[in-house]
């Protein structure tokens, strides 16, 4: 075999004392444990840590783009992340954008609904989301070298936190490449590449595999697993973090959001994966696009949005009597 044209990559060498440096701050100020994403219920099993690539798959049209923003939108309102996206199925950005800005106040921004937010409302949050997310549009359908050159030139000009392809079926491969092979090259590139720029990565890919479709006599269908993403089991293997998005529109819960946590890769700084049968269940209101979780400590469920969350109280019984009689025309008691 002829090494004449090779290309060759350097590689750095590690010092004594760049791994005692590294050490010694690991020993004196503890490893960099993953963010809390707000949602009680959901971290202990996931939270959100830079330089790491989380994959999430799910049928068509059960919740996984919608969740991808949620969390995103926790993100930047907790911590101030910004994001850069490609997410060509959702478009007009325009449309993305209001639905952020209804999942950020919890109204919507739709005329022919009661109880629509305010002009002032609608600009302020769309102010905050241009800010915070930074959107990719392309003439012609992108390689992931045209995709991590955009994200790169986002790293420098807006210091973004995370990047996020929603969702990866969407990118252009070379007509000769086997999809393995190219699935495997990209996140190859990308794990490099988030490590190198401090990134948290989130992809999302469509889930392929018949056996999940199926459905059952009460119309529900079941989650897919880590191997039923469509690529196989490429994802599952390049990945730090994978989750499985499901609904099932057909049955009673159908407004039940399910998030199946299969792998952590770093379980004592992230989390652990759920059980098979114990998903974390957000509750979605459609015409807000928002969720509400549960919280197992108070059992009740409450809005991860929300900038701050007012203690459980108990209120206290009010005797008929006592009420006074204009107290039921005032209408800043209603």
């Amino acid at each position: 075999m002829s090494l004449e044209n090779e290309k060759f990559v350097s590689a750095k060498l590690q010092t004594k004392k760049d791994i005692k440096d590294y050490i010694s701050g690991v020993y004196n100020e503890g490893y960099t444990k993953g963010l809390s994403t707000g949602i009680v219920s959901l971290d202990p099993h996931f939270t959100m840590r830079k330089k790491e690539l989380t994959i999430i798959t799910g049928l068509a049209n059960r919740g996984k783009s919608t969740f991808l923003f949620y969390l995103m939108l926790l993100m930047s309102k907790k911590y101030g992340w910004k994001w850069g996206v490609y997410s060509p199925e959702n478009s007009p950005i325009g449309d993305i954008i209001i639905e952020l800005a209804e999942m950020m106040c919890g109204m919507s921004a739709d005329k022919d609904k009661l109880g629509r937010m305010s002009m002032a409302r609608l600009d302020k949050s769309v102010d905050f989301i241009t800010e915070h997310f930074f959107f990719l549009e392309f003439e012609e359908t992108p390689t992931t070298s045209d995709l991590l050159r955009e994200f790169e030139r986002l790293c420098y000009e807006k210091q973004i936190d995370g990047c996020v392809i929603d969702p990866w079926n969407d990118l252009r491969k070379p007509d000769t490449a086997i999809m393995y092979d190219f699935i495997y090259k990209s996140l190859a590139a990308i794990r490099r590449f988030k490590t190198k720029y401090d990134l948290h990565f989130i992809i999302s890919t469509h889930s392929i595999s018949a056996k999940s479709r199926a459905v059952s006599d009460d119309g529900s269908t079941r989650p897919p697993g880590m191997y039923d993403a469509e690529g196989g089991g490429v994802w599952a293997n390049r990945s730090d973090n994978f989750l499985t998005i499901h609904r099932n529109p057909n049955s009673e819960d159908w407004d039940k959001t399910q998030i199946h946590v299969r792998k952590i890769k770093f379980q004592k700084l992230v989390g652990t994966p759920t059980n098979d049968d114990n998903p974390v269940i957000l509750a979605y209101s459609k015409d807000v696009c928002r969720f509400r979780a549960f919280n197992p400590k108070t059992m009740m469920y409450y809005d991860p949005l929300e900038e701050e969350q007012q203690p459980e109280q108990t209120l206290p019984l009010i005797d008929i009597d006592d009420i006074d009689d204009d107290m039921w025309h005032d209408t800043n008691n209603l």
